[in-house]
């Protein structure tokens, strides 16, 4: 469902997400603050609360200004309710909707934004092998994640919705801006990488505004600055554990680096008594079920939203691939072991992951 600009609506909007505080999102990290060593309140961080992409962010900068402060949260707000209202494939309105509908149709010309979208998800399809990839639209409707269903789709059905799948059946012109769709029906779901991009937009902005240190949370996926908090030598980020609800996995100490986590333990559907999860492997057609949950820790918004979501698909093979070719990459593979525990697996550079069993807002 698209934010809509009425004031009643995004009022609901904000009450629901506020009441489920970052545990209804797929990754959910938390800022560790230990008040038996905070930093004096001079600095103290200051906080903006805003709702887009359909879930709760949050922003904490620290040594601003307030006045600097207000005008950095007004203009972040501003630019990635541009970037939402502009790649919403929910949104009849949005131009990637108008994308959607047109180009099986003749070959549509793109805005500097999606266009930088679109060949941002094109490179992402191809270094993760196709495991990546954004026309996945049509799957997602056909296992009910569009519309409501019971039944899960016979092998004909899934067959003949791959063909309306794959990142090599659309043609970009880059002297016109253009995309034309060589199968009717194909549409493009930027639901696996927009967080990533809006994530880097947003430290592009912060840079803007001198804001040197901050932590970001983007419906839980995380960007924070290379420089911590006073009084610290690092931001501790907690990974969410995708076998217990309203749990941690860790806590790991990070400085300039970005987190995202995919699992199907919160967006799910349940088809035939089964619990269904929402990523779907693009070359088979299937929902991908081989992992509970991937943690990546990458030097980029866009890698660690797209590296998550691939190495779901790809699993452990693909994940080596990519630690190889991206320096600063690393990946934690979460399954299940007979007694219901986490097996966790790492694999990349990474910093020591502090176990813990616990609640997931550490305080």
């Amino acid at each position: 469902m698209p934010i809509t600009t009425t004031t009643t609506h995004r009022q609901r909007l904000l009450a629901l997400l506020t009441s489920s505080l970052f545990l209804a999102v797929i990754a959910l990290f938390i800022l560790r603050q230990d008040r038996a060593a905070a930093p004096p309140a001079s600095a103290s961080p200051r906080q903006m609360d805003f709702a887009v992409f359909n879930t709760l962010c949050r922003l904490s900068v620290w040594s601003l200004p307030p006045a600097q402060s207000e005008t950095l949260f007004a203009e972040l707000n501003r630019q990635l309710r541009l970037l939402h209202d502009c790649i919403n494939a929910y949104a009849p309105d949005s131009e990637l909707s108008a994308l959607n509908r047109n180009a099986a149709i003749a070959p549509v010309t793109c805005s500097p934004m999606l266009w930088d979208v679109l060949m941002s998800a094109r490179e992402a399809w191809q270094v993760s092998d196709g495991a990546f990839d954004v026309t996945i639209g049509p799957l997602m409707q056909l296992w009910g994640f569009h519309e409501k269903q019971q039944a899960a789709p016979s092998q004909n059905e899934i067959q003949a919705t791959c063909q309306k799948v794959g990142l090599d059946k659309v043609h970009f012109d880059e002297q016109q801006r253009s995309v034309f769709f060589s199968v009717p029906g194909m549409r493009i779901d930027f639901g696996g990488i927009a967080k990533g991009y809006a994530l880097d937009l947003a430290t592009k902005i912060l840079a803007q505004h001198d804001a040197n240190i901050f932590l970001l949370d983007l419906g839980g996926n995380i960007a924070c600055s290379a420089t911590p908090p006073p009084g610290r030598d690092a931001f501790t980020i907690g990974i969410r554990n995708p076998l217990a609800e309203n749990a941690l996995l860790g806590t790991m100490p990070l400085r300039g680096r970005f987190v995202a986590t995919s699992g199907n333990y919160e967006r799910y559907r349940v088809i035939d008594g089964k619990r269904v999860g929402h990523i779907m492997d693009p070359r088979s057609g299937q929902p991908s079920t081989y992992l509970d949950g991937v943690s990546v820790v990458t030097t980029s918004g866009l890698l660690s939203d797209v590296f998550s979501t691939a190495a779901f698909i790809g699993n452990q093979v693909l994940a080596k691939a990519l630690c190889e070719r991206f320096p600063g990459t690393g990946f934690i593979f979460v399954t299940q072991d007979s007694q219901d525990q986490p097996l966790v697996e790492y694999i990349g550079d990474l910093p020591p992951l502090k176990r813990q069993n616990g609640p997931s807002v550490v305080d």
